[in-house]
C-alpha cells in the first residue's frame, strides 16, 4: 500500500517540476541543480518512464542552462561562475550532451584559479576551518573570520560557515570536479582525508538546529558523493559513523518538519542497505508523504525562494523512489583501504551497523 501511495507521490512531485521547467522565468534560477536531478535520476532509477522522463527535461534545461551561462552572466575571471559551468557540464554529460570544445575550455579555465578559490579553503593542507564565508553579493571575497564585506562601498554583514557546511560544499564540488575530468587541483580524497579529524559528530542538549543541520547535510553528501549520487549501494562497515548518525536521528530530521532533510536522510538509509520495510524508514515514508503540496511539491516556498522548493521535491523524490543500486561498492574504489582503517582505529563497532557478513545472514 505504501509503495502504490510513493509512486503517486513521486508522479505528483514529477508533475510540479515539469510545470516548473514550463514556466516562464523559473529555468534562471534552477541552474545546475535541476541538471544534477535529472542526471541522477536518468542514471540510477530502474524506471524507464522516470529516466526518460528525467532526460527530456534535462536536455530542455540544460540548453537554457548553456545559453543562460554563456549570455549576460558570463565572468570568466570570476571562480564561482567556472565552478557553475563545471557542474553543469558535468551533469550534461550523463544526460547524454557533449561539447568536446567547452570541456577543454573547462580545463584551461580551472588551472587558472587556486583550489581556495572553489573550495574556500586547501584541503591538500588543512583541515575545513572556522569562520569561512561566501563571496558577497557586490563580489567581494573577504579574508577568512570577517564578519563584513570588506568592499568599502559594501560593508554588507557576512554569514560565517561552520566547518561542516564548509566541508560538504568541498565534498561536491571535488567530487564533481574531479569525476568528469577537470579537478581543482586538489583532489576529492584531499577533501576525504579529514574524516578522522571531523569525527565524531557530537549531537546533544546544547547544540543548535543549525549544527544538527550541516552535520546531517555533510553526511548526506559525504554518500552521495562516495556512491556516485545513488548508482552504488555502500557498506556501513566502511562509514560506520555515518550510518549511525542517520539511524539514530532521523526521528530527529523528521521531529524537524523538514521534508528535504527527511528526504536525504532516507535515500542515504538505502544507500546503506537499510530495508523499506524498517520501521525508522517507514516513519521516513509516512512523514514525507503527508507533508506533499497540493501542486506536488514539497516544502515552503514562495517566488523569492524557488530554488528551497525544487530542491525539497528533489529530495523527497529521492527519499521515496527505488534506487537500481550496483555493488556494494564506492565510486572511488582506491578510497576502500582508508575507509576501512578510519573505521577501525576511530570507530568501537556496534550492534547497529551490520558488516558483509551479518548482512548475508538477514
Amino acid at each position: 500500500m505504501r509503495t502504490k501511495a510513493r509512486e503517486r507521490a513521486i508522479g505528483r512531485g514529477m508533475g510540479f517540476i515539469v510545470a516548473l521547467v514550463e514556466t516562464d522565468g523559473c529555468l534562471d534560477y534552477l541552474g545546475s541543480g535541476l541538471l544534477y536531478f535529472c542526471r541522477s535520476l536518468a542514471t540510477t532509477s530502474p524506471d524507464r518512464h522516470l529516466r526518460t522522463q528525467a532526460r527530456q527535461i534535462g536536455r530542455v534545461a540544460f540548453a537554457h542552462w548553456q545559453s543562460t551561462m554563456w549570455g549576460d552572466t558570463a565572468d570568466p575571471d570570476a571562480a564561482w561562475w567556472v565552478a557553475e559551468l563545471v557542474r553543469g557540464y558535468a551533469a550534461g554529460e550523463d544526460l547524454g550532451v557533449r561539447s568536446p570544445s567547452m570541456k577543454r575550455w573547462l580545463a584551461s579555465a580551472v588551472v587558472r584559479f587556486d583550489v581556495d578559490d572553489f573550495l574556500l579553503f586547501d584541503p591538500r593542507r588543512e583541515a575545513p576551518p572556522a569562520g569561512c564565508t561566501d563571496e558577497c553579493d557586490c563580489g567581494t571575497r573577504s579574508p577568512r573570520g570577517r564578519g563584513v564585506c570588506v568592499n568599502r562601498a559594501c560593508r554588507a554583514p557576512l554569514t560565517r560557515m561552520s566547518r561542516y557546511r564548509l566541508w560538504c560544499n568541498a565534498f561536491t564540488g571535488a567530487y564533481c570536479a574531479e569525476r568528469y575530468g577537470v579537478p581543482f587541483r586538489a583532489r576529492y580524497r584531499d577533501v576525504v582525508r579529514w574524516l578522522p579529524q571531523m569525527r565524531p559528530y557530537r549531537i546533544d542538549g546544547r547544540s543548535s538546529t543549525a549544527t544538527f543541520y550541516d552535520i546531517a547535510y555533510t553526511i548526506t553528501h559525504l554518500v552521495y558523493t562516495l556512491n556516485d549520487y545513488g548508482l552504488y549501494r555502500l557498506e556501513p562497515a566502511w562509514l560506520p559513523w555515518e550510518y549511525e548518525f542517520l539511524r539514530t536521528y532521523i526521528d530527529t530530521a523528521i521531529a524537524c518538519d523538514d521534508p528535504d532533510l527527511v528526504g536525504e536522510f532516507l535515500d542515504a538509509l538505502r544507500a546503506f542497505g537499510q530495508p523499506e520495510d524498517d520501521a525508522a524508514v517507514a516513519r521516513g515514508y509516512d512523514y514525507v508523504l503527508g507533508a506533499q503540496n497540493a501542486d506536488g511539491s514539497w516544502g515552503v516556498w514562495d517566488a523569492d525562494t524557488l530554488y528551497t522548493g525544487f530542491h525539497a521535491t528533489w529530495a523527497a523524490i529521492d527519499g521515496l523512489r527505488e534506487f537500481a543500486w550496483q555493488g556494494p561498492a564506492l565510486f572511488w574504489p582506491d578510497l576502500k583501504p582508508s575507509l576501512e582503517r578510519w573505521a577501525r582505529i576511530d570507530y568501537a563497532p556496534s550492534a547497529n551497523v551490520p558488516t558483509e557478513k551479518t548482512r548475508r545472514r538477514r
